[in-house]
């Protein structure tokens, strides 16, 4: 599976997911700021939760993205951005893998600007299968890493593609020239195959042991040699 990264190009993991007392991860963008859905899907929240009796107003300006039977996803999982510094979805509005979510910020209950990025299952629960490193593959520990460029991949795909293609031609080039060549000197295996200014000297050779194999099946006899054998008979040299 590959790596499912909310930031394009490098990132950082300030913290990382642990059950119960962080139940998602902080990143922290180096090269973009703005986050990207991870997934195909609809917005299911976007707001700032201003109210402190209120839980929720710790994550700050947050989108909430539901997941939309995704190849990489599964179904209904509810996929939070929190702390951001501005929101660039609505509510409602659907999005597809690679869209601009929002940008990096400071909000909510923040100590410098990063990303809390937590996911959930469709009744709004973490689970041990279900929870941020599982379902993005992205490293559960502190650390740099390098999200995979759809872009570069693609082109790397192409590049790849275009030279598959260009072996397979050269093998189809190949084995054209070997059909040339054996149909220049076709292999007879019985022999009512082999022609008719062939067939006695070769009846001959297998009569007196000089041709081995049955000539029913199996003579593998290569034009070249059906020759050579037709001008040793003629030569007296099959004669007993």
């Amino acid at each position: 599976m590959m790596m499912l990264s909310p930031f394009r190009g490098q990132f950082r993991v300030t913290q990382a997911y642990k059950p119960g007392t962080h139940n998602g991860m902080d990143l922290v963008g180096d090269e973009d700021k703005t986050v990207y859905a991870i997934c195909d899907g609809y917005i299911g929240t976007s707001t700032i939760i201003t109210d402190k009796s209120n839980k929720t107003w710790e994550w700050g300006n947050y989108v909430k993205l539901v997941s939309d039977n995704d190849d990489e996803t599964d179904d209904g999982l509810l996929i939070y951005y929190c702390h951001l510094s501005k929101r660039l979805v609505s509510k409602g509005q659907k999005v597809k893998k690679g869209d601009p979510i929002g940008v990096m910020g400071n909000t909510g209950y923040s100590f410098g600007a990063h990303l809390h990025f937590e996911i959930r299952d469709r009744d709004n629960k973490v689970k041990a299968v279900i929870n941020t490193p599982a379902v993005t593959n992205i490293p559960n520990k502190k650390g740099t890493y390098e999200s995979e460029d759809e872009e570069l991949m693609s082109k790397e795909y192409d590049e790849l593609k275009a030279i598959c293609d260009k072996q397979s031609k050269q093998i189809a080039e190949q084995q054209k020239e070997i059909a040339a060549i054996k149909a220049q000197n076709p292999i007879y295996n019985k022999l009512e195959d082999i022609p008719d200014w062939g067939r006695k000297s070769v009846e001959k050779a297998i009569s007196r042991g000089y041709v081995k194999g049955s000539s029913e099946s199996d003579l593998n006899l290569p034009e070249t040699m059906v020759r050579e054998i037709v001008i040793l008979d003629r030569m007296g040299c099959l004669c007993k």
